[in-house]
């Protein structure tokens, strides 16, 4: 479809081809491509028959709002009409009746307590998706206020939940909401989406939006995928974590470096420098249900097009094993990075049905701090000798001896630690924002 139209102006040629916005020079003859944009950096358009656009309020650098002149307002109607069917989202101009609802809930207390500061600069976005898009922002005030949201939320009326905090807020609204009797998984009916605004962060740097602007784009824009969870069942009770199930070292650090929470993300490496200097090593005994592959899977591309996670089922030999051994390190993981510079899970993928475990035996203090680093920079960190790196259906963790260790649940302490615990994996279970 073309249009003719003036921009910056000279007379040109809007064309939609090949997923791009594409505007030609007609003095060129066709030759020149005054601009080329992926519809996936499109978050929105607009038809102005005054020719009064609003301006951006985002700095430039994020955000690029693009006018073009039509020779009429039908004209510009009509490719607006045409963009919005490419982008499958309601043309902004139309009358629309029905509105996404958005529930935010913003942490005041997590991370450094940028909470408010990094909604202000993302709600800018929301505002340019006014016209679709209702959002209600809510304030937590304590441990346990959005699992109580969770719990009392009213489904009919919500359409998403982002949370501008750590992970922790976003853990503890699943839960509360899957702790009801009339919720069942998989959860279809809600989309969840994290704005970081913690420390760790890292659902956000899994999917490459660390920034509130970016996090904020995916969200508006409305692209969704299944994600799996992990049930961590106990003798007497159950949750649900969405990033990962932690024990030994990584659960220490992030427990100890409360203490330093005043150094925001810093605090996770003056902990983790503090507990390798005096370590601890568990003992526990492991049983696996083993997802075994020939090759482990190629690492997933986080975003609506992973073709490993497009997959109806993944093809796998199950194997049971069963041992008992000393663990400086254990993280059964569901998405890649724990934290911004922790990718303890590389090669985990959104909807795979499958937990991906990686443990460390006993080993020195300089082999630590040499597979923290290489951690940051690279997947080959699982093909040290002392690493134990697993794709499972299940796993069983008995802790042996007096030191029991605490476990985190997306960061979260949980009563039951040190009681022997049961992860599985629970296949495309909920619905989130993607890239």
């Amino acid at each position: 479809m073309d249009f003719n139209v003036q921009f910056q102006g000279e007379a040109s040629v809007l064309t939609l081809l090949e997923g791009r916005v594409s505007v030609i020079s007609k003095a060129s003859g066709g030759d020149d491509v005054l601009l080329a944009i992926p519809l996936a950096d499109v978050l929105t358009v607009s038809a102005s028959p005054d020719g009064a656009g609003k301006p951006s309020e985002l700095a430039p650098r994020v955000w690029t709002p693009r006018e073009f002149l039509f020779g009429s307002t039908e004209e510009c109607v009509h490719a607006c009409d045409c963009i919005c069917a490419s982008l499958k989202i309601t043309n902004p101009t139309a009358n629309n009746t029905t509105k996404r609802k958005i529930l935010v809930l913003v942490n005041p207390f997590g991370g450094s307590g940028a909470g408010w500061s990094k909604w202000r600069e993302a709600e800018p976005v929301f505002d340019l998706v006014s016209n679709e898009t209702e959002v209600e922002v809510i304030e937590t005030k304590s441990i346990g206020h959005a699992f109580r949201i969770g719990h009392d939320l009213k489904l009919e009326e919500v359409d998403a939940v982002v949370c501008v905090s750590g992970d922790g807020v976003m853990n503890e609204v699943l839960n509360g909401l899957l702790s009801r009797t009339d919720v069942s998984l998989p959860l279809t009916n809600i989309t969840f989406g994290l704005i970081p605004a913690g420390t760790g962060n890292g659902f956000g740097r899994t999917f490459h939006c660390l920034d509130p602007v970016s996090a904020a784009f995916n969200i508006c824009k409305g692209r969704t995928h299944s994600l799996d969870l992990i049930e961590v069942v106990f003798e007497s009770k159950r949750y649900f974590c969405f990033l990962s199930f932690n024990w030994a070292l990584i659960s220490d650090v992030d427990f100890e470096s409360e203490t330093y929470r005043w150094l925001g993300s810093a605090r996770l490496t003056v902990a983790a420098v503090m507990r390798i200097l005096f370590l601890r090593c568990y003992t526990a005994r492991l049983r696996f249900v083993e997802a075994v592959h020939a090759d482990l899977p190629p690492p997933c591309t986080w975003n609506e097009v992973c073709a490993y996670c497009q997959k109806p089922s993944v093809e796998i030999t199950e194997k049971t094993e069963e041992f008992t051994a000393p663990i400086t390190v254990f993280g059964a993981c569901n998405m890649a990075f724990l934290s911004q510079d922790a990718n303890i899970g590389p090669f985990t993928h959104m909807s795979d049905g499958l937990i991906d475990v990686m443990m460390l035996k006993d080993v020195s203090r300089t082999h630590l701090f040499s597979l923290f680093t290489n951690m940051e920079r690279s997947n080959t960190f699982i093909d040290n000798p002392n690493i134990i790196y697993k794709k499972v259906k299940e796993v069983t963790l008995e802790p042996q001896g007096d030191m029991k260790g605490c476990y985190g649940l997306d960061g979260e302490r949980v009563a039951e630690s040190g009681q022997p615990v049961t992860l599985r994996a629970l296949k495309g279970a909920i619905c989130v924002f993607v890239p």
